[in-house]
C-alpha cells in the first residue's frame, strides 16, 4: 500500500501540480489549505480537501488522520503582501510551522517536506543556489524580507 500524503497549501499552484503527481503516481493525497489563494479545482476529484487554518492546529489536526508524510507549503506569498501585512506574513509562517511540527510529532509522523523561497538567498552570486548558501536578512524592519523571515525560521528547524 502506498503512501497518505497530506500538503497544507495544496490548492496553490505548486501544492496542487504536487497533490496531482502524487495521486497519478498511486499515492493518496489529503489537502488542507484556506483556498484564499488557490482554487479547489486544480484538484482532482480523487483527492480529499479539507478547509481550515494552519493557524488553528485544532482544526490542522483534523488533516493528519491516517497520515503517512506531509509536505508543507501554506505559506502567505506575494511581494503586495510583504509591504501591506507583514505581520501576517510571519505569523501564518511561524503558528503554521510550529502546528505542523507538533502534530508530526504528536502522530509519530517520521516524513516532514518542508519548501522554501529563494528569499532567504537574496542576492546569491550563483543560479541556481547551492543550499549552503548562507541564509540572510539584509535589514530586519524593510517588510519585504518578512516572507525570507518566516523561511528562514522554516530552513533552521
Amino acid at each position: 500500500m502506498k503512501k497518505t500524503f497530506l500538503i497544507t497549501g495544496g490548492t496553490g499552484f505548486i501544492g496542487s501540480n504536487i497533490s496531482n503527481m502524487l495521486l497519478n503516481e498511486g499515492y493518496k493525497v489529503v489537502v488542507f489549505d484556506n483556498n484564499q489563494r488557490g482554487k479547489v479545482r486544480r484538484l482532482s476529484k480523487n483527492i480529499k480537501f479539507i478547509r481550515g487554518d494552519i493557524r488553528s492546529k485544532k482544526n490542522l489536526s483534523t488533516a493528519f488522520r491516517n497520515i503517512d508524510a506531509v509536505i508543507h507549503l501554506a505559506y502567505v506569498n506575494g511581494t503586495k503582501f510583504f509591504y501591506s501585512k507583514p505581520e501576517l506574513v510571519l505569523d501564518v509562517a511561524t503558528k503554521g510551522l510550529i502546528n505542523v511540527f507538533d502534530l508530526c510529532i504528536k502522530n509519530k509522523i517520521k516524513e516532514l517536506y518542508l519548501a522554501s523561497s529563494s528569499e532567504v538567498y537574496q542576492m546569491p552570486d550563483q543560479i541556481p543556489t547551492d543550499e549552503n548558501v548562507t541564509l540572510k536578512i539584509p535589514d530586519i524592519k524593510n517588510p519585504r524580507y518578512s516572507y525570507a523571515g518566516g523561511k528562514i525560521l522554516t530552513e533552521l528547524y
